[in-house]
């Protein structure tokens, strides 16, 4: 029976029909349960025909005195469902405090006069409110439309139920819950659980699933032998806090205002399980980069113990050929944790990367940040174990290339702003002509790295309330087309002793006051930090003083390049880059399923089409089994099973029957960062070398380039 989609007395009289019919046919019944007031009137209505001493249990009943009146037959009982109204408007008051009027919208059905009932009933309780009711039987729909718009801040508005209007249209809970999208410009109330989550914001509901449970344990009970008089009605529903977090968001309402004990649907997934495998993933490599510095201390201890053995002249070539040794296991152990920790690596910072740019979340974009951050601090570990031991076999760190003098400068201020802000402190910079192009030749990256190590070991050892003052110079240099820059850094920090200035330098060097070595850190950003000013033909001097601060001047040669080529040179390279690859593809070589899914990921993104293999012997025969031309680049993993990337290289070169194994681009893409890597990777036939986490910018470029030759 369906009194809210059929005229009242036809269901009746439909419903009737097929209850005679089955009872004729199949037998009395041993129990009925009536699902809502019109289906209990019914019931109570028939019940000498249709269910004689038949138990009947009711539940969803909202006509709380028809309830209490017919379960004095001896053969009837149930639940009665009382709306709670005082957990509801308690409710609705911290969400909209400035209200002064209650409306519901109802109609004049069995269920909804019973509504009517219990709503107009909270009259009494709540004397500083107007109540009102939208009912839906007295108006047309254009009418009901209207008013509902018309509710605004001032007004509590509930929807109880709403089945037809006055002029016999019939009404769904999904059309209702449509128009109160469409139309309601406040959160709209609900007290039972249907259209929470299509519009409305819901609240403390009256359960039907555990109203629904009680009525059948009932029966059970009476199937069992319980005599029907001994169990009672139930006076009170069972409810429970039920909300749209669709709808929470839509008002802007606070989180501080839902009840603890709330279900709230519709809610995106929590943070640890969209990136606790990046966390867990971050704890993993921290660990494996602790051991590394230990091995590297290790490392240190050795060498300057076969320094002193030295001094003893049978011992000298014993002394060699362990440190010969000791150097080639450190240098091949560097290797190894240069890619496996650089691997995993990739995915974190590529992954991050992708959902920073998909997020809309405030609070998730700065979780996000914070991993993106923490990726960048463990770069820069393991940077400086690596670079350290660069420095020390004499291998190059420093690759000048033309840059824009002052975007170092302006990138750093960026950085340390942000630190200073952090921990309160007086920020003071001084850049000139900051807003001008002067193009020079040398190495951002290093520069950067210099003044970020020391800007960030001033905010590390400045209190809250000090001052930084960072200063750039330009100084005339050798001749016209040289010039000097001169940076200084101040502080008002902690300062250093006089005794441990001589060793700021030394790798592994820490003050040991109970000051600063709460500031955790390898010990070797100064030494790198001159190691690449002495590489960039600079000077570094320092000043300092225990609890007054301290300055640091650093001055950098440049040469001075011509700006409008650069300029034209760089805009014109954009616009190639990003116009001649729409449309390529690419044959991808890639093991891991991390960095495959990033990496096509980022050339989706620059509409690059692509292939993947997950081996080299996999992508040997896909590049075979492809018509000449079907590729135009290759971007090859070097370290994969069953064959690597310099093998697979190699033998795509040497393709007799393909012309264009010769010819085709073929760009290593690997976690392997030392210079012999690159090296290798040009002699095994590849045109370019590129080290994980990939760059998009940078491999967009080294594409487009490969392809103009």
């Amino acid at each position: 029976m369906d009194t809210k989609q059929i005229n009242t007395e036809m269901a009746e009289q439909l419903l009737y029909d097929k209850l005679r019919y089955k009872e004729q046919h199949d037998g009395e019944y041993d129990a009925v349960i009536a699902g809502d007031d019109a289906a209990l009137v019914f019931a109570m209505l028939y019940k000498d025909e249709l269910f004689y001493k038949t138990p009947i249990v009711f539940e969803g009943i909202n006509n709380i005195e028809y309830a209490k009146e017919v379960s004095q037959d001896p053969f009837v009982t149930g639940v009665i469902e009382r709306f709670s109204y005082k957990e509801n408007l308690e409710f609705a008051k911290k969400i909209e405090p400035q209200a002064k009027n209650i409306v519901a919208i109802v109609d004049n059905t069995v269920t909804g006069i019973g509504e009517q009932q219990q709503f107009y009933a909270q009259e009494e309780e709540y004397p500083e409110f107007t109540f009102d009711v939208i009912n839906g039987s007295l108006l047309t729909q254009q009418q009901i439309l209207d008013r509902i718009s018309a509710i605004d801040k001032d007004t509590i508005l509930i929807y109880l139920i709403l089945s037809e209007d006055v002029n016999g249209n019939i009404y769904t809970n999904e059309q209702v819950c449509q128009i109160i999208k469409e139309y309601a410009k406040v959160p709209v109330f609900r007290f039972v659980q249907a259209g929470i989550g299509e519009g409305v914001l819901g609240g403390n509901i009256v359960s039907h699933r555990k109203s629904g449970e009680i009525a059948a344990q009932m029966v059970m009970e009476i199937f069992k032998g319980t005599d029907l008089s001994e169990i009672s009605m139930m006076d009170e529903s069972p409810n429970e806090y039920y909300l749209d977090q669709q709808v929470l968001d839509e008002f802007n309402i606070s989180k501080n205002l839902i009840p603890n004990v709330a279900e709230v649907i519709n809610q995106k997934d929590g943070f640890w399980k969209l990136y606790g495998k990046v966390i867990l993933a971050v704890f993993s490599i921290s660990v494996v980069i602790m051991l590394a510095i230990l091995v590297r201390i290790r490392t240190v201890y050795a060498r300057r113990r076969y320094a002193e053995l030295e001094k003893s002249n049978h011992q000298l070539e014993e002394a060699v050929a362990e440190a010969q040794a000791a150097t080639q296991a450190k240098s091949q152990f560097l290797h190894s944790m240069s890619h496996d920790i650089r691997t995993p690596m990739n995915a974190i910072v590529g992954f991050t990367k992708i959902a920073m740019k998909q997020n809309s979340n405030a609070e998730v974009g700065d979780c996000l940040q914070k991993i993106s951050n923490s990726s960048e601090h463990l770069l820069s570990l393991i940077s400086d174990v690596l670079d350290i031991s660069r420095i020390e076999n004499g291998k190059p760190v420093y690759t000048p290339v033309p840059t824009e003098l002052y975007s170092a400068a302006d990138k750093v201020r960026d950085i340390i702003q942000g630190l200073t802000g952090e921990k309160e402190l007086i920020f003071h910079t001084e850049i000139p002509f900051s807003n001008q192009k002067c193009m020079v030749l040398t190495d951002p990256l290093r520069i950067q790295e210099v003044l970020v190590n020391i800007l960030g070991n001033a905010v590390k050892f400045t209190d809250a309330g000090g001052t930084i003052s960072f200063i750039m110079k330009i100084n005339p240099g050798e001749d016209e087309k040289h010039i000097i820059v001169k940076y200084i850094i101040t502080d008002t920090g902690r300062g250093m002793s006089s005794e441990f200035l001589p060793h700021v330098f030394d790798e592994f060097s820490q003050e040991r006051s109970g000051a600063r070595t709460q500031y955790k850190g390898t010990g070797l950003g100064m030494a790198i930090t001159k190691h690449y000013i002495d590489a960039m033909g600079g000077t570094i001097q320092v000043e300092s003083k225990l609890g007054e601060g301290t300055t640091f001047v650093v001055e950098l040669p440049m040469e001075i390049l011509s700006v409008n080529e650069m300029e034209n040179s760089d805009q014109t390279d954009q616009k190639n880059s990003e116009m001649q690859l729409q449309g390529k593809c690419v044959l991808i070589a890639e093991d891991n399923e991390l960095n495959a899914e990033i990496l096509e990921t980022l050339l989706q993104d620059k509409g690059i089409q692509y292939v993947r293999a997950e081996n080299g012997k996999e992508a040997l025969n896909l590049f075979a089994a492809h018509p000449e031309g079907s590729f135009d680049a290759i971007l090859m993993d070097i370290m994969m099973p069953e064959m690597d990337g310099y093998e697979a290289t190699r033998r795509i070169r040497s393709m007799k029957d393909r012309p264009d194994g010769e010819k085709i681009p073929i760009i290593a893409m690997t976690a392997n960062a030392f210079a012999e890597d690159m090296q290798a990777s040009l002699a095994a036939g590849m045109n370019a070398h590129l080290t994980k986490p990939i760059e998009i910018d940078s491999l967009i470029r080294t594409i487009s380039n490969q392809l103009k030759k």
